[in-house]
């Protein structure tokens, strides 16, 4: 599984800007959105800052679900990571990454998905 991960990313980092702005449009219109997006920062015509913040609005309007999101970039300084997470990803990871590290973010970000479903059950039966 992590091997086909890390082949789908390789993929996707070779996706054209044309291409790229395509393969984005489900984020933001209700259809088939993804478990998780995984972002570079520094992307052609539009940076991942206004693409997330993008997307969160999007969020709000259509009163849609979080989707989690992962910056993958290159701008690595502690700044940085605050920059992203205030833009709205759920994680940083500084590139290079290794796939083990991003294998981990991602599985985090389900684990933390499963403990909130657990906990909105809980106080649902109270």
């Amino acid at each position: 599984m992590e091997a086909q991960l890390v082949e789908s990313l390789l993929d996707l980092s070779r996706i054209s800007a044309g291409k790229l702005k395509l393969a984005m449009e489900p984020l933001f219109i209700h259809r088939d959105t993804p478990d998780v997006l995984v972002s570079d920062i520094a992307m052609p015509q539009e940076d991942g800052y206004a693409m997330i913040r993008k997307l969160r609005a999007a969020e709000r309007e259509q009163q849609r679900k979080h989707l989690p999101a992962i910056a993958l970039t290159a701008y690595a300084s502690p700044s940085d990571r605050e920059q992203a997470l205030l833009a709205g990803y759920d994680q940083h990871l500084a590139k290079p990454v290794h796939q083990r590290e991003l294998t981990r973010a991602i599985a985090k970000i389900f684990n933390d998905q499963r403990t909130s479903a657990l906990h909105r059950h809980a106080h649902q039966a109270l």
